[in-house]
């Protein structure tokens, strides 16, 4: 395990549930911010999912994906017209990062 991730949960007591131990955790480090906009970012996805009959499940990690491209994106050769609409839509339309 990477020594700094291992450092950063040190003393955090996991609950067992994936989704409210992540959010713990970043507030556990006084990052409510992040954790709250983590939260709408995940309501989000699945609002879409449920909008275009897909499982709520397979948002998020089109989202992860996408967030992973996002990040990429000054090192990719070709990024598809429909990545940021896509990402942008699935962060809940506001463009912070443009």
């Amino acid at each position: 395990m990477d020594k700094s991730f291992s450092t950063w949960i040190k003393n955090f007591p996991f609950g067992g549930n994936v989704r409210q131990d992540a959010l713990s955790l970043l507030r556990y480090h006084q990052l409510d911010h992040i954790a709250e906009h983590t939260e709408r970012v995940a309501k989000e996805a699945i609002r879409l999912a449920e909008q275009f009959h897909v499982d709520p499940r397979l948002a998020d990690a089109a989202f992860v994906y996408l967030d992973y491209l996002w990040a990429q994106r000054t090192k990719l050769r070709v990024i598809h017209p429909w990545l940021k609409e896509a990402y942008l839509q699935l962060r809940g339309g506001r463009d912070l990062y443009c």
